[in-house]
């Protein structure tokens, strides 16, 4: 049994956010930006503007913990928070 990562609830199935996105997927696959959350959570973190923008945000922070703030805007070509 899995666990979404942000309702906590237990699923046989779950799938994967991209925290950035868009044509930065394989980036956040290589990065390790990524969670995972069951269809219900996945679909009201895109259903919402101030979810993706948080998703987004939290993406940068977990990439800044090993890397520097221009390494990540170099990288993804836009800062989510400053």
């Amino acid at each position: 049994m899995k666990y979404c990562e942000l309702c906590g609830h237990p699923h046989t199935s779950l799938d994967t956010h991209h925290l950035i996105g868009g044509c930065n997927r394989t980036k956040c696959d290589e990065d390790g930006l990524t969670i995972e959350v069951c269809r219900l959570c996945h679909s009201a973190l895109h259903r919402s503007a101030v979810a993706e923008k948080l998703s987004k945000m939290y993406g940068q922070a977990i990439y800044e913990t090993n890397n520097t703030r221009q390494q990540f805007l170099d990288r993804y070509g836009k800062l989510y928070f400053q």
